[in-house]
């Protein structure tokens, strides 16, 4: 009975979440609405299925924009006065008019059917807030940052179980009155149900407990099966796979061939993996993991040097693709990562997330987009092609 206790209580708990979170609960439970009016009236992607992505994204900024005003009301408690903080908030919630004005535009006017470019803004934007709810209450106190984000990693996996657990739940429900009964229940109904469970409900069980920005991890220790996954497991791994690279890298150089093309995704996800390990290994216990984080950036920072050769070569014979920018903007993200972890020894490691949120930003909007860069680079092969 231990689990349905435990969901019990994340039910209850949630309250708290609508406590704390006024503003993001409410809307994404319009934005709930208006996707399951979308899927009982079969429309696709029409104007609730729209409104139902904008009042998603209002979730996201609004949620950031709270945990932004708790961190600096915090570190600034001794020299705010109940009006500065009003006006603070006033502020705050009019700066965010044109993100939402720019986004609902966005939507409904750039691309009719929300696809390409309105829709790759979309995804690109919507990561950008996911990643900052991660660091933006730190921003100004960032001592303890990396248990912080555990802590919060903690409660976002948390919130999938549950809202896994209860969505499989209604699934098998769901079918079992279907096949016994002969019900021939429309499974829009289902999926309107899922949406329930995995939009509001995960989204109150995942802020129930969110960490408040009071809360000391000073004296955090990461736990006894995290310490033996990287310490024992990760690492030992990640040597050997660079050991594995540097054996491709000597016989690429000594038989004088070009690198497959393969070797840019092995070398990108292998040091995106490393950057992640090497972020958590801050906090394990142990030797192994000091004298990682002080090996394993200079290893590193070669292979992703030979990554951007071997991208060059693709991209100065077929152009720049959206995929092909988003390899070269993730080695960007590493190689910058690795110099971090190799010149800058005693800090929160709160750049490399900061760091990654950017990139994606750029990634996503304005003239040097992954879209924008791709179709001005396909339009000129093509002249090039034809003339």
């Amino acid at each position: 009975m231990k689990p349905f206790y435990h969901l019990k209580e994340k039910f209850l708990s949630s309250r708290k979440a609508i406590e704390r979170f006024p503003l993001p609960m409410i809307f994404s439970i319009i934005s709930t609405v208006f996707f399951i009016l979308s899927i009982q009236r079969n429309e696709g992607i029409k104007n609730n299925a729209k409104l139902g992505f904008f009042f998603l994204f209002a979730t996201a900024l609004y949620l950031n924009i709270k945990l932004f005003l708790e961190g600096i009301i915090f570190s600034k408690k001794n020299k705010f006065s109940f009006k500065n903080v009003s006006l603070l908030k006033a502020s705050s919630y009019l700066l965010s008019l044109p993100a939402i004005f720019g986004m609902y535009l966005n939507i409904f006017y750039l691309n009719k059917e929300f696809r390409y470019n309105s829709l790759y803004i979309y995804i690109g934007c919507m990561a950008f807030l996911i990643i900052s709810i991660f660091f933006i209450s730190k921003l100004n106190y960032f001592e303890d940052f990396i248990p912080y984000v555990l802590n919060v990693n903690f409660q976002l996996v948390a919130s999938i179980i549950y809202s896994m657990t209860i969505g499989i739940g209604l699934l098998i429900f769901f079918v079992s009155l279907n096949k016994l009964f002969d019900l021939n229940m429309d499974y829009k109904h289902l999926l309107s149900l899922e949406l329930i469970v995995f939009i509001p409900l995960n989204l109150g069980f995942f802020l129930s407990d969110f960490p408040i920005i009071q809360k000391s991890f000073n004296d955090y220790e990461v736990s006894k099966e995290i310490n033996i996954l990287v310490n024992n497991i990760f690492i030992p791994l990640i040597y050997l796979y660079t050991l594995i690279l540097y054996a491709y890298f000597f016989k690429i150089v000594f038989t004088m061939t070009l690198p497959k093309g393969i070797i840019i995704n092995l070398v990108l996800w292998f040091s995106i993996f490393t950057t992640f390990v090497i972020f958590i290994s801050a906090k394990t216990r142990g030797k192994i993991g000091q004298s990682f984080k002080k090996i394993q950036p200079v290893l590193s920072l070669p292979l992703i040097l030979f990554m951007f050769y071997s991208i060059y070569l693709r991209i100065n014979q077929y152009g720049f693709t959206i995929n092909r920018y988003l390899v070269v903007a993730l080695g960007f993200f590493s190689l910058l990562s690795m110099l971090y972890y190799i010149f800058v020894k005693n800090s929160s490691n709160m750049t490399i997330i900061v760091l990654f949120s950017i990139i994606v930003l750029i990634s996503s909007i304005g003239p040097v987009s992954a879209y924008n860069i791709s179709a001005i680079s396909q339009n000129k092969r093509l002249k090039n092609i034809l003339t």
